[in-house]
């Protein structure tokens, strides 16, 4: 059969546009797998934060469970983290809970993947710090159910060898220390998912409520972590209201050398969240000064 120049024309026509069209779907699946691998990325990162966290809590069950075995005397009702021995197994419980939402991460609003991961450096010292808390798990375990000699610490004593250890008879406290940091980087990590929208709402909302106000929040290094963060949020606050201030002799407003001191003592009703930084900031370096043979700040804010 003879086909015309018209017919021919239809033919490469349609070959063409059949060849655009599966240009067209190819170029659509490659951006929808580079967006599954974004999400992928992401959710990944959550797991990971997730994960980190519930081995802190398992560390923390574990190593209260490890120095009851051992026969401590000195944390008995309380744990060397400072939280009652009653609440074992809530922490367990909520170890597994947040283990297993790890294993749940939704695709639901998840943000851009290019944007600046804030958990992965508070995930990062959590599980570092995790770390040395398995190395002092293993120390417990070699431990002796027993008493120990304790004279050095400046008479004749003894004490069980769990609570030689964790008292820093021979470890200057180090190993408490180290519980210290790791009470600090969870309430740090949980902190830096609380708005980590890849992460169920839920538990990040228990997280945030149980390091804030619930069965975690008595920990001291956890506490420790809470004032150095609204310390920190004053020193925002303050760094805004000097940038923001339009008067520009605030500062010698503030230090008056004329009058007595409206920050001396700092407890003077006068002594306003602003003069307080101030007067912080400058007895701070007051002392650095004097430490190099300076005279120090003789003024009163």
């Amino acid at each position: 059969m003879k086909i015309t120049k018209t017919q021919l024309k239809e033919i490469i026509k349609e070959e063409i546009d059949a060849s655009l069209e599966d240009l067209e779907a190819r170029m659509s699946a490659m951006d929808t797998r580079r967006g599954d691998d974004a999400k992928k990325v992401k959710h990944r990162g959550a797991r990971d934060d997730l994960n980190e966290i519930a081995r802190a809590l398992q560390l923390m069950f574990d190593l209260t469970g490890a120095m009851a075995q051992k026969g401590t005397e000195a944390f008995r009702n309380r744990s060397v983290y400072g939280l009652s021995v009653r609440e074992q197994p809530a922490l367990k419980e909520l170890a597994d809970i947040v283990r297993q939402y790890a294993k749940h991460v939704k695709d639901a609003e998840v943000e851009p993947v290019n944007e600046v991961d804030s958990t992965w450096e508070a995930t990062e010292s959590l599980k570092a710090i995790n770390s040395r808390v398995e190395h002092i798990l293993g120390k417990v375990n070699d431990l002796p159910a027993e008493k120990v000699d304790t004279s050095t610490r400046g008479g004749p004593s003894e004490d069980m060898a769990v609570d030689a250890y964790m008292t820093g008879a021979d470890n200057y406290d180090e190993a408490r220390q180290i519980l210290r940091d790791q009470a600090r980087y969870l309430g740090q990590a949980i902190e830096a998912i609380r708005h980590a929208r890849v992460i169920p709402q839920a538990i990040r909302d228990r997280l945030a409520n149980d390091v804030d106000s619930g069965f975690l929040s008595g920990m001291p290094g956890l506490r420790e972590s809470k004032n150095n963060k609204d310390l920190q949020q004053i020193i925002d606050e303050e760094l805004s209201a000097v940038l923001s201030e339009k008067d520009e002799d605030w500062i010698q407003k503030a230090v008056d050398p004329d009058h007595e001191g409206y920050c001396t003592p700092m407890t003077k009703k006068t002594c306003t969240p602003k003069r307080k930084a101030l007067a912080k900031r400058f007895k701070k370096a007051a002392k650095k000064k004097e430490k190099k043979g300076g005279t120090g700040w003789q003024g009163k804010v």
